[in-house]
């Protein structure tokens, strides 16, 4: 069986195209109510609020220590989780 017959170059493709799309278009809106939240919660660590658990906050916190603020570095974990989430359900799909 040859490798693009297993589907691997299939599943990177469309891992692929989603993280461009998402890069592609993430510049194309400003920035949304919900992600101020999370540069909020990035700057002033907690265990977690009412409203959502300490992840986004730590990824955000992560974001701004590692790229800073810009629109394209509070996208670029969103849209890696994303193309990983593609990833994963291709997976599940072949098998």
């Amino acid at each position: 069986m040859r490798w693009y017959e297993r589907g691997a170059f299939w599943i990177g493709a469309l891992v692929l195209a989603a993280l461009i799309l998402r890069f592609l278009t993430n510049a194309n809106y400003g920035f949304h109510r919900d992600e101020f939240l999370y540069i909020a919660q990035g700057r002033h660590l907690a265990w977690g609020f009412w409203s959502n658990p300490p992840g986004p906050g730590f990824f955000s916190w992560l974001t701004q220590v590692l790229m800073g603020d810009s629109l394209f570095a509070i996208r670029f974990f969103p849209a890696l989780l994303g193309g990983l989430t593609v990833l994963v359900v291709c997976l599940l799909a072949r098998e």
